[in-house]
């Protein structure tokens, strides 16, 4: 079954994906305008602080599949300047 953010801005995303289970082999996907943003994943470090300069993995295609290989957090921001 495929997730997705819930639509009342109530419900932010991070208490939505703090609510979700994810295993090893779920995939999540992020639709965006990829001339105007990107989806980085990067350190928790980095997630704390909105650092973007140094992200484990840069997506800008608009429409991202990335798939779970570990069994630990993982932490993605936006790319587009201010969207932290």
């Amino acid at each position: 079954k495929a997730w997705q953010i819930p639509s009342s801005e109530s419900d932010s995303l991070n208490n939505w994906a703090g609510k979700s289970i994810f295993l090893i082999g779920d995939s999540l996907v992020f639709k965006y305008d990829g001339s105007k943003d990107s989806v980085l994943e990067v350190t928790r470090r980095d997630y704390v602080t909105c650092n973007t300069s140094a992200p484990i993995g840069n997506y800008t295609d608009g429409d991202t599949t990335v798939r779970l290989g570990r069994s630990s957090p993982y932490y993605f921001i936006s790319g587009a300047e201010g969207h932290c």
